[in-house]
């Protein structure tokens, strides 16, 4: 699976190969994550080959959780997915007059959550905090 951004929309498309498997660091609601896109990391997760960082979170069901993604030196995107070819929720500017990202979710069932940490540009990178609040 793999997702392609369409102004400012994350469309989901099946890919007909085979791709990695999600996996990351464990994140915690109350504890931010300092981050750091760059060449070597993974590409597989969007069409347009942006650097991308996975973080893993365990939610319960009906668990509500506000995820920010901040970064000074790069435009921030993210999506939270269940599996490989299953988004949940994606977001580009959501922390208004910033091109910072934030997602308000509920978690539909109790497991594992994946949040996928990029750029709207292909080629950005630098620093990033995370923050699951």
């Amino acid at each position: 699976m793999s997702m392609s951004r369409v102004l400012g929309i994350a469309l989901i498309v099946v890919a007909a190969t085979a791709c990695g498997k999600l996996e990351g660091p464990t994140v915690t609601v109350g504890t931010p994550v300092q981050g750091n896109l760059a060449a070597g990391d993974r590409t597989d997760v969007f069409d347009d080959g942006s650097f991308t960082d996975i973080y893993q979170i365990e939610l319960t069901a009906g668990q509500q959780v506000t995820i920010d993604m901040e970064s000074g030196a790069f435009d921030t995107y993210m999506a939270v997915l269940r599996s490989r070819n299953n988004s949940l929720a994606q977001n580009d500017d959501g922390i208004p007059g910033t091109t910072n990202s934030r997602i308000a979710f509920t978690a539909p069932s109790a497991g594992t959550f994946y949040i996928a940490t990029t750029s709207l540009a292909a080629t950005q990178t630098g620093a990033y905090t995370l923050t699951v609040r």
